[in-house]
């Protein structure tokens, strides 16, 4: 009789790599959105009060 496997450990990896893959690269996303931010405020000379303002924060 064969006995048919529950568990296809290939396919289970790759969905691993994929899902690891892309956390990273949200990370990366996030990580480079936030550096850009900074620059923004930095070159444009604001605080973060005003920006929330704007924003309707305050």
């Amino acid at each position: 009789m064969n006995m048919l496997p529950l568990v296809d450990w290939t396919m289970g990896a790759v969905l691993i790599g994929v899902f690891a893959l892309v956390c990273v690269a949200l990370v990366a996303i996030v990580m480079n959105m936030m550096k850009t931010d900074k620059k923004r405020m930095k070159v444009l000379g604001l605080n973060k009060s005003v920006v929330r303002m704007f924003q309707g924060e305050l």
